[in-house]
């Protein structure tokens, strides 16, 4: 019986496991809740990715464990704290099913794995836009990012953006500082009641909570109003930074997979990136999850070329839509 493989996104929000065969048949999955220490304790975070990959042993059963590759969002921030927790974690799940050889282990940023599940393990870029936002840049075996420092220093043109200066507009709305706008209406729909009181639980919800909020400025739009308009565009151009600048530092013309939920759910913002950004740049919107580029990833670990093979590709598509 073959052993099988794992890959693991985890994100700012979600967590998305998969064991599969050589032959990209998936063997189980399993969606969790994900996080950064950005967000939450060290200790939960740890708990978190502990139960990502006990989950995995757990229902591989009997069968063993080749690989994990895992992509998670701000490893190269916490590179040390994460390593010890995945190294700890496989251990103990070794320990729990009885598997006598340790799997692989590699654990990279979230960025790669979207280049991998389009281009396959070649040179090329990502730009990811969902709660947050951050672009990477592979070559060879390194990598660098551009943009990526939180809601607080970067975050430019993400979920969390957007929604933050909408409910900004809203508020000044209600003060009477710039006229009416139909995001006040949109906003409190969502909230439940008027937006301004719901002024605790979007400061108490943190990143996500208000990144959910992302929603009704694209609904704005859509309806034609300005303040959402405009917004709308002043995002875009602070994203489409990003690539300038990486192409810049890279010194070419970059591909760049462009993978995360406002992107996937709003196709219209992400070709005002592209048109914002430079001409010579070129864009593929990815049409498999992150998870994907994760098992690439994972069988490039064991020097087995699967990106090409059409049928890996139908297992995984079938399974996880």
């Amino acid at each position: 019986m073959d052993k099988l493989l794992c890959g693991i996104d985890i994100g700012g929000t979600k967590c998305y496991c998969v064991l599969f065969e050589r032959s990209g048949q998936i063997f189980a999955q399993r969606k969790t809740p994900g996080s950064t220490p950005v967000d939450l304790s060290f200790e939960r975070v740890a708990e978190l990715y502990r139960d990502a990959v006990l989950g995995a042993f757990l229902a591989a059963g009997n069968r063993e464990i080749d690989a994990f590759y895992i992509s998670v969002a701000t490893y190269e921030i916490y590179q040390s704290f994460m390593d010890k927790v995945f190294n700890e974690a496989i251990s103990e799940g070794c320990s729990i099913n009885g598997q006598a050889k340790k799997p692989k282990l590699k654990v990279e940023p979230d960025g790669l794995c979207l280049i991998s599940g389009e281009l396959g393990h070649f040179d090329g870029a990502s730009m990811i836009c969902g709660t947050g936002s951050s672009l990477y840049v592979r070559s060879g075996e390194e990598y660098f990012r551009v943009g990526g420092w939180g809601q607080y220093f970067g975050s430019v043109g993400s979920g969390f953006q957007l929604a933050s200066l909408s409910i900004k507009a809203a508020f000044k709305a209600h003060d009477g500082i710039i006229g009416p706008t139909l995001l006040t209406d949109l906003l409190s729909k969502q909230a439940g009641r008027p937006i301004w009181d719901k002024y605790d639980d979007l400061y108490a919800g943190g990143r996500a909570y208000v990144a959910s909020y992302a929603r009704c400025l694209f609904e704005a739009v859509k309806n034609g109003d300005e303040t959402a308009k405009e917004i709308f565009h002043y995002c875009a151009s602070e994203l489409a930074e990003l690539p300038a600048a990486a192409q810049r530092r890279a010194g070419k013309p970059l591909t760049i997979v462009m993978n995360g939920g406002i992107f996937s759910h709003y196709p219209e913002y992400a070709a005002e990136v592209q048109r914002l950004s430079p001409s010579d740049t070129k864009f593929i919107v990815a049409d498999t999850p992150p998870v994907f580029g994760c098992a690439i990833e994972a069988m490039h670990m064991l020097d087995l070329d699967c990106l090409a093979n059409k049928t890996f590709k139908e297992f995984f598509s079938v399974a996880l839509n």
